[in-house]
């Protein structure tokens, strides 16, 4: 897990150089950073968490069938037709 969020922080500094992204912040981010932080270290958290109690079986069955379950709400919730290239997708 540390190598692969290190490998990603090395990736997205690599971006920011390339792409010439200012790393200077204003008043709104310096107040809303922390808390974005904060947010993200809990979230992390209780992901990490949970999927250390459950069992692997469970936890990839949850990971490889999300994008139809994502499809089965947004069609029951919000009346959205998944168009026919989206569900070849999903097979």
């Amino acid at each position: 897990m540390s190598f692969r969020s290190g490998v990603t922080a090395l990736v997205v500094g690599v971006l920011l150089v390339v792409y010439r992204v200012p790393l200077r912040l204003d008043a709104g981010h310096k107040k809303a950073l922390p808390g974005i932080g904060v947010l993200i270290a809990v979230q992390s958290l209780c992901l990490y968490s949970a999927v250390a109690r459950l069992p692997v079986a469970l936890a990839l069955l949850a990971f490889n069938t999300y994008p139809l379950w994502t499809a089965l709400w947004a069609r029951l919730v919000y009346k959205h037709r998944a168009s026919a290239a989206r569900c070849w997708r999903c097979r």
